[in-house]
C-alpha cells in the first residue's frame, strides 16, 4: 500500500502535470479541448463566453488532501443550469480512477450545497480523463465494472448503486512529441 501512495506522489509532481493544469485553466485552452471529447449536443449548449476556472482543492473528512487537475464551470443555453467539467490528467492508468472521480463529484456537490442552502438540485459534472501515459487505457470507464457481482445480478442491483462513466481522451496511443 505504502508504495502505490509513494508512486502517485511521485507521478503528480511530473513537468506534464503543471503544464496540463496551466493550460487547461485558461478557458479558452479547456473550450478547444471540449471540443475534441464531448458529443456535439451537449457542446452547442455550453455557454463558451461563461466558462470559468474553478477552486478544485478539497479536504475530505479525514482531512486528507483531494486535488482534481482542472475544475470548471459553464452555463447551458436556454436554462440557467451549471456544468461542472472536471478534468483529471493521467501519466498512468488508474483501474480504480472511477472512485475516485466519484469522490471528486460528491465533494464538488458537497461544496454547492454549502454555498446554495435553498437549492433543490444539483448542477451536472462530467468527469474528463486525459491519458498521456505510455499505452492505451485498458482499465475501467465506468464505476460498475468495479463491482464483483455476476453479470446478471449486477444488471438487477446497479440501479441502487451509484453510477459513474467518465470520458476518457485516451492519448497514450500517440507519440510523447
Amino acid at each position: 500500500m505504502a508504495k502505490r501512495g509513494k508512486k502517485r506522489r511521485t507521478q503528480r509532481g511530473q513537468p506534464h502535470d503543471s503544464l496540463f493544469k496551466v493550460t487547461f485553466s485558461e478557458p479558452t485552452n479547456a473550450f478547444d479541448l471540449l471540443r475534441h471529447v464531448l458529443p456535439t449536443a451537449v457542446l452547442e449548449a455550453i455557454d463558451a463566453s461563461s466558462l470559468r476556472h474553478e477552486p478544485g482543492s478539497f479536504v475530505d473528512v479525514e482531512l486528507a488532501q483531494l486535488h482534481s487537475d482542472v475544475l470548471l464551470s459553464a452555463r447551458l443555453h436556454g436554462q440557467p443550469a451549471l456544468l461542472y467539467v472536471l478534468f483529471e490528467h493521467q501519466a498512468t492508468v488508474d483501474r480504480f480512477m472511477p472512485v475516485r472521480l466519484t469522490r471528486y463529484v460528491m465533494r464538488v456537490w458537497e461544496r454547492w450545497l454549502r454555498d446554495h442552502p435553498r437549492t433543490t438540485t444539483l448542477p451536472a459534472v462530467v468527469p474528463i480523463v486525459i491519458h498521456q501515459g505510455p499505452g492505451r487505457w485498458d482499465a475501467p470507464r465506468r464505476l460498475t465494472e468495479l463491482v464483483d457481482l455476476p453479470v446478471e445480478l449486477l444488471g438487477r442491483l446497479e440501479r441502487f448503486m451509484p453510477a459513474l462513466d467518465m470520458i476518457v481522451d485516451d492519448l497514450g496511443a500517440l507519440s510523447p512529441a
